[in-house]
């Protein structure tokens, strides 16, 4: 199956430029523009985001694969999965209350909290 995924996309894995010194594909355009049209989505709270990040994924797969790292590869199926888990908590997930899930604003004093530790945590 991956074999006949990487032999149906072997043309977006030609070079479109290089920056450098380092060959950049076509695959890797379309998955970066794919995963930044997702924040952007994320950002404005849109769903659609979910799919995105789903395809970028997909072709960062593929991408991976290709070059042989196939752990890399793998991590991207890992982020696959979360990403239809996120999409479907975002249409269907409920709270503890059984309302539906919404987008909340995390206060400035918890945020500064979370990088506290974060500072700590990072050494």
């Amino acid at each position: 199956m991956v074999d006949t995924l990487l032999q149906s996309l072997q043309p977006f894995f030609a070079a479109a430029f290089t920056l450098w010194g380092s060959p950049v594909s076509w695959l890797e355009i379309v998955a970066f523009v794919l995963a930044l049209a997702m924040v952007v989505m994320n950002m404005r709270v849109n769903p659609v985001a979910w799919p995105l990040a789903i395809v970028s994924s997909l072709l960062y797969f593929a991408l991976f694969w290709n070059s042989k790292l196939y752990g890399d590869a793998s991590l991207q199926i890992f982020f696959v999965v979360v990403a239809l888990w996120g999409w479907w908590q975002w249409l269907r997930g409920t709270q503890a209350d059984g309302t539906a899930l919404r987008v909340r604003v995390l206060p400035t004093a918890r945020r500064w909290q979370l990088l506290a530790a974060l500072a700590v945590a990072w050494p």
